[in-house]
């Protein structure tokens, strides 16, 4: 057994030390951990031993594949004892390897630091001079100057100075100046290297935090939306914004590190990078938002945003539709990939594959490795960025661009996203192509899909596009009541009613049910206490009558007595030549039925929602699916109650619609949108009693009547490529005058819910195919309605979902086909074309039922037809039409000619004619037309380069087709060597650097960032003498000095270089006398926040805060309290995550959610967005005369319970603060 192995391991070193250097070793308080007391050696003249701590998570994965933690409990250790420790990779180390390996690498740098060059002895450790280390080594005139400044200074490591904080402060000061990565010019060339090769790649390129690439710094690769080679169809079904950049952001939490260091240690680098996609309108997001992307207060989200207006004036950093499964994807496995890669020589796909199989088992124990090495397919017809591979057959691959690698890595999960699946992010074998990613078959995948939000949103979609949702709904409901289902939403945990039995049990029984008044009681007389629990969904049936309600539990502590929700009222199948009488009886009913009384009580059967779907049969689970689409409000009602409840705050969920969606209706529905894998784009307007607007819409098909339109793409987001090259071959070959043609395609109503899944194909036979294999269209409408209809078929059970608005009971396409019938299967009566290359969805049409089924009129009315009042209205036609051949040309019911817009397939079609008077009626046509060029192409500006002619780095100009966007001044700074300019000691202005720069580079030059604040704030205005300020605490330790004055110096920077009003937050250097305290202030909130607001009553410019550091820092957190103004607590209405005693109420500000690589900078952030955040509350002041300034006794009192209500962990130096 792994732990029994580990116990005796750890007993053999117990007994028997295993290095000279090693007091002792025991067990730890915690399984699996272990401490160590290291000595060091004698020539370094040190005395006092170190305890490290160790501590192995899983000791299942003991001896071989096993983590190791590593730290030290031993206080005031200086920081290069842990820097060493990070060195230390012990995966798959037993304890014996791993305490020996723990030794060399202290020996190796305390022998630096204070022995006398002994390492340069022969035979004694000349291999801790071939050893890399994880921090880049010192050169030698840099050590000699870190001795002379240790000497006298701290004594070793212990704490001499405590009584002269000064001192200490001073000489800690010299070795973070050390420690700095101003002095540290060999981190810089790597990254120069790195950002260098993502920039010749095409890639633009920027650096925020410390540009020489300190701790926290974050790196950006973006290119602009329209680079990448997708489709309109792609672009629109991905809801991606052709103006904006797509950015990866990567962030390094402790020093930049090259592919090299994060090979060499793994998992540290694990620990240390952190990857975020998103979009922007410029090529890099700003400070504040690289911080927020990766705070834990707001993580980046896929991008669901309901205000449509909000979001096109938004140009910040925002998520796409599927940032989350892409960061989850980046953050755990992309250097594990790229490790197997360079080790293994694998290809994307092969490691995909091997990590998938093998999950990283070593190579010795799994067969047949070529098979991971062979060489992957890409797709031919994407750009050379896209696909490029820079791991590919490098002789040298540590030496590559590790931000180039991650972007690139990117790019083949986001291009090809249809490719893999959201969640384990597998190849998805698929015998059809998607126009939008999906998960596999695993039903554990398409659980968390749903459960964990990696899907999109369908509040969104409810509000954005209801008549596409109301489409979704109907073509389910169709293929489900008619058993046409193939797929199911297994995997979801969905509870659905029990089928009525006879025999009575806590989930069948019979009721009284009291209608006589709202709310509804259900007096139950089944056993002795209640059968039904608070929240539960049943279904109620009256046996006497037809009607069928569902309820939810609102209370059943009065048992027998159960309080009931409104009830949900299931509309009644009947047979198809009595649908428009059942229309007209649901649209008499209210959609949510609000209780009409009813006189007396009724016997009725009572069913839960208790049957596990997962475990019904295929038939069993249509009928189930049916019957709870049948509870599913109409989705303008939906869209109604999502605006309503939607605020400024928080979206609306329609989980929260409790008392109207069961979770069941409310997992099928997510179900259904999600599962969705084509682009469907309305045309027509409907609105929620079926009306369809007047349109003047240039994309509209004219000749189509009253049918519904919708712009329709369906397939893989390469596969308009494929169409357009398809073409262009065809018209060479065959010389053609019209290159591609339309018809139409028909099929039963019950197909759809399938077809807008898989695409069309002809896997499956529904009508014969008598004229050949392949998709069946027409150039006439009549007979395409033919295949499409259900009409006449007799005592047919109707297929329409009673809460539609469209009632639609029959759905074709119009495909655009290229126009070559001599290769076609056949041609007469229908075309047959095999070629499914050949076929592009355009357009879908659909027929309202309520045409075939007009209300009754009004007394004296006269019977007028919907297309005779249609006719009244002047129908437009496209002004740019689409020049289509006379031979082949589709024809409606009338047999006229369609007129199709020619902006559907500008993509090859480079001209387009004015539509042919004679062919429409004078009353019908309206409005300018037009002919000529359809689009107006662009020369791109040739830009100025960096390097030679064989390899040319763009820095600027017009780079994205969009000049505006100019290279920020560190960005170019950054990719200048040293003799080029950039020295570490070079003091110029940004206008300046940029003349620096141009006449280097021979690039225009740029205009100075205007960096004026917009606020009121007047920085410097504080009044110190009431702040009561605490003197330097004894338990200053050399390495929490250390680390504060590294931090201070980093917000400080931030400080200088970004505008107030962006910041929102501001430090006075003159004010720091104590580094264990900060006094800051926030300031410049949105006008709109109820905080400023009541700032401005008060007169007051900013909030006054302070943070306290104990001795255990950077592990323990800070203390953070409000100083003034005061604030209303939540019991009094306040919000902000203020408490009533000024404490701040965050669990990041705890040991339970603090990590010790935490930076200040982002602290701060975090901080005062919990501050601004109006969930569940607005933060409110105090707006009396009284007493505005906290205590720090009440505040440090409020945070302790804070943490005993929710269970953080308090830090345990925090009583000395």
């Amino acid at each position: 057994m792994p732990r029994k192995q580990y116990l005796q391991h750890l007993t053999e070193v117990s007994q028997t030390s295993p290095d000279k250097n090693i007091e002792s070793i025991r067990r730890g308080e915690d399984d699996g951990s272990f401490i160590v007391s290291y000595k060091p050696p004698a020539s370094s003249g040190l005395e006092d031993h170190i305890e490290i701590t160790g501590l192995i998570p899983d000791l299942g994965d003991y001896p071989t594949h096993h983590q190791t933690y590593l730290y030290t409990s031993s206080s005031d250790v200086p920081a290069y004892i842990t820097d060493a420790l990070n060195t230390v990779e012990g995966h798959g180390l037993s304890l014996s390897q791993l305490i020996q390996l723990i030794v060399m690498s202290l020996n190796k740098v305390v022998l630096q630091r204070h022995g006398s060059r002994k390492a340069t002895k022969p035979g004694y450790t000349t291999e801790y001079e071939d050893e890399d280390t994880f921090m880049p080594d010192y050169d030698e005139d840099e050590m000699m100057e870190e001795e002379d400044d240790d000497e006298g200074s701290i004594g070793g490591w212990s704490d001499d100075g405590a009584a002269h904080l000064d001192e200490v402060d001073h000489e800690d000061a010299q070795m973070n100046d050390a420690l700095n990565d101003n002095n540290r010019p060999e981190i810089l060339p790597d990254l120069r290297r790195d950002l260098r090769e993502a920039k010749a790649a095409g890639f633009r390129v920027g650096v925020l935090g410390d540009i020489k690439g300190g701790i926290d710094c974050y790196i950006s690769l973006s290119i602009k939306i329209p680079k990448l080679g997708l489709s309109d169809e792609a672009v629109n079904a991905w809801k991606l914004d052709k103006n904006r950049y797509l950015i990866l952001l990567i962030h390094f939490n402790h020093y930049y590190k090259p592919l090299a260091a994060l090979l060499r240690h793994s998992y540290h680098a694990k620990q240390s990078v952190q990857f975020c996609v998103g979009t922007s309108k410029h090529y890099k997001p700003t400070h504040t938002e690289a911080i927020s992307a990766f705070s834990r207060v707001q993580p980046m989200q896929n991008e669901n945003v309901y205000d449509e207006s909000s979001k096109a004036a938004d140009e910040g950093f925002r998520g796409i539709f599927i940032s989350r499964p892409l960061n989850e994807l980046l953050n755990s496995r992309l250097i594990d990939l790229v490790i197997q890669r360079v080790e293994y020589k694998f290809s994307w796909d092969g490691s995909e594959r091997f990590l998938a199989d093998w999950q990283g088992k070593p190579p010795q124990h799994v067969p047949n490795m070529e098979n991971y090495r062979a060489a992957e397919d890409t797709p031919a017809n994407l750009p050379a960025i896209v696909v490029l591979d820079s791991l590919a057959d490098v002789p040298s691959p540590k030496v590559v661009s590790f931000p180039l690698i991650a972007m690139q890595y990117t790019l083949r999960h986001l291009v090809r996203c249809t490719e893999f699946c959201l969640v384990c992010h597998n190849k998805i074998n698929n015998s059809f192509e998607a126009l939008k990613p999906y998960v596999c078959s695993n039903p554990l995948c398409l659980y968390q899909y749903m459960a964990l939000g990696f899907g999109p949103s369908i509040e969104y979609e409810i509000i954005s596009q209801p008549t596409v949702v109301d489409l979704l709904i109907s073509f389910c409901y169709a293929s489900a009541k008619s058993n046409s289902l193939t797929d199911f939403p297994n995997g979801m945990n969905l509870l659905v009613p029990r089928r009525d039995s006879n025999e009575p049990d806590p989930q069948n029984f019979q009721a009284v049910l009291d209608r006589s008044k709202l709310p509804h009681i259900l007096i139950c007389n089944y056993g002795i206490t209640s059968p039904l629990k608070l929240g539960e969904w049943i279904r109620v049936r009256n046996p006497q009558a037809v009607d069928t309600f569902y309820y939810r539990v609102e209370d059943a502590s009065c048992f027998p007595n159960i309080t009931l929700s409104i009830p949900v009222l299931k509309p009644v199948s009947t047979p198809m030549d009595a649908v428009g009488a059942d229309s007209r009886r649901l649209a008499a009913q209210p959609p949510t039925p609000q209780g009409t009384p009813d006189e007396g009580y009724e016997q009725v059967t009572c069913t839960t929602f208790s049957l596990k779907f997962d475990e019904m049969d295929d038939v069993a689970k249509q009928a189930a699916i049916t019957e709870i689409i049948d509870t599913i409000p109409p989705v303008y009602d939906m869209k109604t109650w999502l605006e309503e409840n939607t605020t400024v705050a928080s979206q609306a969920s329609l989980r929260n619609w409790s008392d109207r969606i069961s979770p069941a209706a409310c997992g099928v529905l997510r179900w259904i949108i999600a599962s969705n894998r084509s682009c469907i784009i309305p045309v027509d307007e409907v609105d929620k009693v079926g009306n369809k607007a007047d349109d003047t819409r240039e994309s509209r098909v004219w000749g189509m009547g009253d049918y519904i339109q919708f712009r329709f793409a369906m397939g893989a987001p390469d596969k308009e490529q494929r169409f357009v090259k398809a073409v262009k071959e065809a018209q060479q070959k065959h010389a053609l005058k019209y290159p591609t043609l339309f018809a139409f395609h028909g099929s039963p109503l019950a197909n759809w819910h399938s077809i807008v899944r898989e695409g069309l194909h002809f896997k499956k036979t529904s009508h014969g195919r008598a004229f050949g294999h392949g998709c069946y269209h027409s150039l006439h409408l009549s007979t395409s309605l033919h295949y499409s209809s259900q009409l006449g078929k007799s005592n047919q059970v109707h297929l329409v979902w009673a809460n539609s608005c469209l009632k639609m009971n029959q759905a074709f396409c119009l495909n655009e086909i290229i126009n070559a019938p001599s290769e076609f299967v056949s041609t007469t009566p229908h075309l047959v074309i095999a070629q499914l290359d050949w076929i592009q969805t355009r357009y879908l049409f659909v027929t309202m039922q309520k045409d075939l089924f007009p209300q009754p009129l009004a007394p004296g009315a006269a019977q007028v037809t919907s297309r005779e009042a249609k006719s009244k209205v002047p129908i437009p036609v496209p002004s740019l039409i689409f020049d289509q051949d006379p031979l082949m040309t589709p024809l409606n019911t009338k047999n006229e000619k369609l007129i199709i817009p020619a902006a559907i397939t500008t993509r090859f079609n480079g001209t387009g004619k004015a539509p042919d008077r004679a062919q429409v009626p004078t009353t019908l046509a309206h409005g300018p037309t037009s002919s000529g060029k359809l689009f107006k192409v662009r020369r791109p500006k040739v830009s100025k380069t960096l390097g030679s002619k064989s390899n040319p780095i763009t820095l600027d100009g017009d780079y994205d087709s969009d000049a505006s966007v100019e290279t920020e001044h560190e960005d170019l700074m950054i990719l200048l060597s040293d003799d080029e300019g950039a020295t570490k000691n070079a003091t110029t202005t940004s206008g300046n650097i940029f003349s620096r720069a141009a006449n280097l580079l021979g690039i225009g030059s740029s205009k100075k960032k205007d960096t004026t604040p917009l606020t009121e704030f007047v920085p410097g205005s504080l009044d110190m003498v009431d702040i009561p300020l605490i003197p330097p605490p004894s338990y200053a330790s050399s390495t929490a000095t250390r680390r504060l004055q590294g931090e201070l110096k980093a917000v400080l920077k931030a400080q200088e270089s970004t505008p107030l009003h962006e910041l929102g937050w501001y430090i006075n250097p003159d004010s720091v006398t104590n580094v264990y305290q900060w006094i800051f202030e926030f300031h410049s909130f949105d006008e709109k926040l109820p905080l400023a607001q009541d700032m401005k009553s008060l007169g007051v410019k900013s909030i006054i805060l302070e943070a306290r550091f104990g001795s255990s820092f950077p592990m323990s957190p800070p203390f953070v309290r409000v100083i003034k103004p005061r604030f209303l607590g939540f019991q009094q209405g306040g919000g902000g995550h203020v408490t009533l005693g000024g404490a701040l109420c965050m669990e990041l500000l705890t040991n339970s959610g603090w990590s010790a690589v935490s930076s200040l900078e982002s602290v701060l952030l975090q901080v005062r967005m919990a501050m601004t955040s109006i969930e569940p509350r607005p933060a409110r002041l105090v707006l009396g005369r009284g007493i505005q300034t906290y205590g720090a006794g009440e505040a440090k009192e409020a945070y302790i319970r804070a943490c005993r209500i929710h269970g953080w962990e308090v830090p345990a130096d925090f009583a000395a603060l």
